[in-house]
């Protein structure tokens, strides 16, 4: 297995879950077969892009892309998450930005955020991210339906506790209030849902977090020191899946992981870009978002605090969703 191919696999889940809570992990992933992870031009041109900070941040732009299985264009991005890595290595916030965001495309007009990806491809989704929060989004990685079944059935499924039932009348299914055991297609129907939820929008962001702080529960349980076999499985998986920005070396991945290798669950806050409601623009569906209290929160963000300022508005995440 390639360095690239061995330490991808474990830094997406590491970025995307905010989880890297077993080192001997590294170790695992030194031996055995693997692919070789894609790589893709994702930025916009320089003069165009936020400055980046003196310190040793990291901002991570994960693009969850919709997925075309006889298509080979890039689909509308379905989950968005900025993750903001302090040069501590402490206090890091994964925001969940809404699909259905109605922002500026630069040099596109104004549009839903999922749509940057379809039009300009990753730099503009990338320039979209940062014209919003005034970030300057360091690395990229992105991963589509297809790849996200393939993790799951190779975790042998994800279990997800569903609070009421509610119905997808665009699937013609019906999820029952009570525990729940996914595989890769269940999962991306989960996932995936847009009718029948009374948040719409909102309520699949927090069904993507949801699902998320799943399988890495699921990941860390099954890891070296449980099914070395499933373990690496899923490692594959990934590697096959996951497509990263050129610019992003193998030892800067290898310095992130390790820098990462401390962490615990209380280090780690979820939440949503502050939204101010639902509006309807040429008969779409849009979500509205707060500039004002989003502005405090990229602020917060860039000054390293943002678990605190989403401590005191209120806005974490937890694993309640419908």
């Amino acid at each position: 297995m390639s360095r690239t191919a061995r330490l991808v696999p474990r830094l997406f889940l590491i970025a995307a879950v905010l989880v890297c809570a077993v080192t001997g992990v590294v170790l695992v992933l030194e031996g055995g077969p693997g692919r070789e992870v894609a790589r893709v031009a994702a930025f916009p041109a320089e003069g165009s892009r936020p400055p980046g900070t003196p310190s040793d941040d990291q901002t991570i732009l994960l693009l969850g892309q919709d997925w075309y299985p006889e298509s080979e264009r890039h689909g509308r991005t379905d989950a968005i998450i900025l993750v903001r890595i302090p040069w501590h290595r402490s206090g890091v916030t994964a925001v969940s930005i809404p699909r259905d965001s109605w922002v500026a495309l630069p040099g596109h007009g104004e549009a839903k955020i999922n749509a940057a990806l379809v039009v300009g491809g990753p730099p503009l989704a990338v320039a979209a991210v940062e014209n919003l929060t005034g970030l300057r989004v360091d690395h990229v990685a992105m991963i589509d339906g297809e790849g996200f079944m393939t993790l799951v059935d190779a975790l042998g499924g994800v279990t997800v506790e569903i609070p009421r039932t509610v119905h997808d009348s665009a699937r013609g299914v019906a999820w029952t209030a009570g525990e729940h055991r996914l595989d890769g297609a269940g999962a991306l129907d989960y996932v995936g849902q847009r009718y029948g939820l009374p948040g719409g929008d909102l309520d699949r962001v927090r069904r993507h977090q949801n699902l998320l702080r799943a399988l890495v529960a699921d990941l860390l349980d099954t890891g070296p020191l449980g099914d070395p076999r499933m373990f690496y499985r899923a490692m594959d998986a990934i590697s096959e899946s996951v497509v990263v920005d050129e610019e992003w070396s193998t030892e800067e991945m290898r310095d992130l992981m390790l820098s990462l290798r401390y962490l615990d669950d209380g280090d780690l806050t979820f939440t949503t870009a502050p939204v101010a409601g639902l509006d309807t623009v040429d008969g779409q569906s849009i979500v509205r978002l707060d500039s004002v209290r989003g502005t405090e929160l990229w602020a917060a963000l860039r000054q390293d605090w943002g678990p605190e300022w989403v401590d005191r508005a209120g806005a974490a995440l937890g694993p309640s969703v419908p």
